[in-house]
């Protein structure tokens, strides 16, 4: 019942999904019933397939504990959706209000053109007419419909230093 309305997925092949998402993760098998329940009606209610070949929704199973009262503690393991990029740019271009989603890396002997602010631009030249280099950034954008452009971009430093720390 949570599923949107669209022909490719329906709650038989969501199940099948599912079964094979378990199937194939043991450590789902671990989890509180609630939280894989949970995790899947929040897949359906966003039409995205937890197939981890397809990079849109994956199931993640996460240890959690907490201190009781008596002062012992405990613990369980709980599936969370974590939504991957594909499947944020699926969503985003479902809205309809983006047309164009790319994702670069900008190497050091590329020409990069990047300015923020009232009259923000990225231009990006890759090198191909030879060695292009080390990267040293990456860049996102989306176009939206009516035209509208918005970017970000990220040193190769602050992606480390990102992927680094601790998940929750």
């Amino acid at each position: 019942a949570a599923l949107p309305k669209t022909a490719h997925l329906t709650p038989e092949r969501m199940a099948r999904i599912a079964l094979t998402t378990f199937r194939t993760t043991p450590a789902l098998l671990g989890c509180s019933v609630p939280s894989l329940l949970g995790a899947l009606v929040q897949c359906a209610q966003l039409g995205l397939e937890p197939d981890p070949r397809l990079g849109l929704a994956y199931f993640v199973p996460f240890k959690r504990s907490r201190k009781c009262d008596d002062g012992t503690w405990e613990s369980w393991v709980e599936c969370q959706l974590i939504v991957g990029y594909r499947g944020k740019i699926a969503l985003a271009r479902r809205s309809g209000e983006i047309t164009i989603v790319e994702a670069h890396v900008v190497h050091e002997h590329d020409e990069l053109d990047l300015v923020y602010g009232s009259d923000q631009r990225l231009v990006h030249r890759p090198n191909v007419r030879g060695d292009r280099g080390e990267p040293v950034c990456v860049y996102a954008l989306a176009r939206y419909r009516d035209g509208g452009v918005i970017f970000d971009c990220m040193s190769i430093a602050e992606i480390d230093r990102v992927a680094s720390r601790p998940k929750p």
